[in-house]
């Protein structure tokens, strides 16, 4: 829906059940109040396939289909774990859908220090501090460097030589 779908791809096939196909990318579709899975449109657009006898029947594993879960947008990577859950990575960070066959899916953030209490669906995953940086430049007077985020708009290293970034400068 957000027109990414070229740079934000992922596939995944259940290694014990090769009739099992994950898919994620871009986002869902942008509603002011929420979509066909409850959500606002910035959180991931991620699906289930089932082939058998030729025929394929897609579920959303997103919202309203997992437990009113949901990781962010703009999916990276995928993997399927032998015990089938999954795990995703993407702007927002590492998460992982446990019992992805069950009603009872559920999306959780694989980022202890951001959710110590391993709540479901919580965690922004800023402790592992994710970011897709599209363009940087440095200011040879200050000796800092400026970076352009893809989502995150522009984060600016506040002190020479300093590992946290000040993202507070605008959205993109």
């Amino acid at each position: 829906p957000g027109g990414q779908g070229a740079r934000h791809f992922s596939i995944a096939v259940d290694p014990t059940n090769p009739s099992i196909l994950y898919v994620g990318g871009d986002r869902q579709v942008v509603n002011t109040s929420n979509n066909s899975m409850g959500l606002r449109g910035w959180e991931a657009r991620i699906f289930r396939g089932i082939f058998v006898d030729g025929a394929v029947t897609w579920t959303q594993v997103v919202g309203s289909g997992s437990s009113n879960t949901a990781p962010h947008a703009d999916s990276r990577n995928m993997v399927v774990l032998p015990n089938g859950d999954v795990i995703e990575v993407d702007d927002g960070g590492i998460v992982r859908l446990s019992n992805p066959a069950s009603s009872s899916r559920i999306w959780h953030s694989l980022t202890p220090a951001d959710n110590p209490s391993n709540t479901p669906g919580a965690g922004s995953n800023n402790s592992i501090r994710s970011t897709e940086v599209v363009s940087v430049a440095y200011d040879p007077i200050t000796k800092r460097i400026v970076a352009g985020t893809q989502d995150n708009g522009l984060t600016l290293q506040p002190l020479l030589g300093s590992h946290d970034w000040r993202a507070d400068i605008g959205p993109s």
